[in-house]
């Protein structure tokens, strides 16, 4: 199947003139209109949790009934199993109408098989203005490029944020700092300091050896490092969607990042703090559990990733010590200069409608009425319908544009708020974040901590410094903005297994300019070919 890639402002151009070229929708279609005979539109149910009430007992289903259009469940299964359940069904080529999608492979299996619509029509004449509004911000034109395949519109895409999101953070235990009267690091050398001295000189105070610098999980391999080599201005890891990343080189060459020079010695210095037993001895069997039982037990003082972390990774860290400060910052680089931040391909996930739907255009006022609903403002928002009253309100079925840019927007009006005590204007549920973060500021409970953590208005607190510290931050964006081709997605898998047990065992001690030989043996599996499609796309 050839994969080609189009900018998104001559994509919905396109949209338009096909359809006005096929006359294939009336001009005055409304996007919010009912079925004068009702259609019905199958779906496979993605349960989370508890169960969710269905047919006559779920209220959007009593909501797309209003507008003429009747869901059935024709199979269901828990979270855990949906994925296998649908690669199942796709597999045997009976797929519902409405269905999701998670990962490359199936996307490109169904696009090869035929057995998806075309929504290139549909979505230009009925997509809502405020559906289309969210679409043509950068990061919704980047997911609607990526799902398009030879020019036509296959997929709706789900969840989608801005590259900042995805920006990987540098916590370091503040308390640990002011211990050892050290200084927060501006370089990988600083950082690599701390981390040494987190292990050998009691950063804790309680007189044993018990502490270690830098907490990762080498389950994961080059995943679970991806912030890391951000200091050194590459990002060799993988995404989401198994894809790999591709800039230039020094001579305007496209290369993997795993190639460029920077990568040897971000591993040497990894093997550097290993051998000085700033990082576990057995991290190399670390997943994100164990990792995190050190970071919340005060056994490690470092970690990098995710801007969540202080809310569901270490937690629980404040519980176990009131004493303990962690502190947010972007990832040292290991020069000195800005730190780069990798913007990845733009869509995981996304909702398919079968090539059999008969009525592919009631899905798009399917994702027009949820859309709408669900956003505040709007003349049909309705409190009931919002995700935390899932158990009464039912499934929504995932066919939702939400506003790409809705968590910096947040974080900007919560910590407006907070730094002028004053919550006006604030949404009921950032109204509660709010109130969080001055309970924390004024009582220290332990209970309000991740919220203070990550938005009170400051250096060191995550969401803070992502978004407000960041605003001109500049993004490298990966060249190949697309799901794998059909081709690639088998040797990404051989990709994985190759660069990562490389990966481990130079950090565990192995030469690193071993790492040249994986990078040759990665090539003549596949990394060429994988180059070169990617260097052709820019054509």
């Amino acid at each position: 199947m050839k994969r080609r890639l189009f900018k998104t402002t001559a994509l919905l151009l396109g949209f338009g003139m096909v359809a006005s070229s096929m006359n294939v929708y009336a001009d005055d279609i409304d996007p919010f209109g009912k079925f004068e005979d009702p259609v019905t539109i199958t779906v496979a149910q993605r349960i989370y949790g508890d169960a969710i009430p269905t047919g006559d007992d779920a209220l959007w289903t009593q909501k797309y009934k209003e507008y003429g259009i009747n869901l059935e469940v024709e199979w269901s299964a828990d979270a855990s199993q949906f994925n296998n359940k649908m690669n199942t069904a796709i597999a045997s080529g009976e797929t519902p109408d409405l269905f999701q999608v998670g990962n490359a492979e199936q996307m490109t299996t169904l696009v090869k098989a035929d057995m998806v619509a075309d929504l290139t029509d549909a979505f230009e004449e009925y997509a809502s203005p405020l559906v289309k509004e969210r679409f043509s911000t950068p990061a919704g034109q980047a997911a609607l490029n990526a799902a398009t395949f030879d020019g036509r519109l296959r997929f709706i895409p789900i969840n989608i944020t801005e590259s900042l999101c995805n920006m990987d953070l540098c916590y370091i235990r503040q308390d640990w700092v002011e211990n050892l009267g050290m200084e927060m690091p501006e370089t990988i050398e600083d950082l690599k300091k701390l981390a040494i001295a987190f292990t050998e000189q009691d950063p804790d105070g309680n007189g044993e050896n018990d502490t270690y610098g830098i907490a990762i999980q080498g389950k994961d391999g080059l995943d679970a490092l991806r912030g890391w080599f951000t200091g050194y201005g590459i990002s060799p890891a993988r995404w989401y969607d198994g894809m790999i990343f591709y800039s230039k080189d020094e001579d305007g060459n496209v290369v993997w990042d795993g190639e460029k020079p920077e990568m040897k010695q971000a591993l040497a210095d990894l093997q550097e703090l290993y051998k000085a037993g700033a990082i576990a001895q057995d991290f190399a069997t670390y997943d994100g559990t164990m990792m995190f039982e050190d970071l919340n037990g005060s056994k490690a003082g470092i970690t990098i990733g995710a801007r969540g972390y202080p809310a569901w990774g270490f937690n629980k860290t404040y519980v176990n010590d009131s004493n303990a400060k962690w502190y947010a910052m972007k990832m040292p680089h290991a020069e000195g200069k800005e730190t780069m931040l990798a913007g990845f391909q733009p869509m995981n996930a996304a909702m398919a409608v079968s090539s059999e739907c008969e009525h592919p255009e009631a899905v798009i006022r399917m994702l027009n009425l949820v859309t709408e609903i669900t956003t505040p403002g709007t003349d049909l928002f309705d409190v009931n319908y919002f995700e935390e009253n899932r158990a009464v309100c039912g499934d929504a079925f995932m066919v939702q544009a939400y506003d790409p840019e809705d968590e910096r927007k947040t974080t900007q009006a919560i910590c407006e708020a907070v730094a002028a005590k004053n919550p006006e204007g604030l949404s009921d549920d950032n109204k509660s974040i709010y109130d969080s973060v001055l309970a924390f500021e004024e009582s220290g409970n332990a209970d309000n901590w991740a919220d203070w953590n990550r938005y009170y208005p400051e250096e060191g607190h995550a969401y803070y410094v992502i978004y407000e510290m960041n605003k001109d931050t500049a993004i490298t964006d990966n060249l190949w903005q697309a799901l794998p081709t059909e081709s690639m997605l088998p040797k990404l898998a051989v990709w994985k297994k190759t660069t990562d047990e490389s990966a481990i065992r130079i950090i565990s001690g192995e030469d690193v300019n071993t790492w040249d030989d994986t990078v040759d043996s990665w090539n003549s599996l596949g990394g060429e070919e994988f180059r070169q499609t990617v260097a052709d796309s820019l054509q």
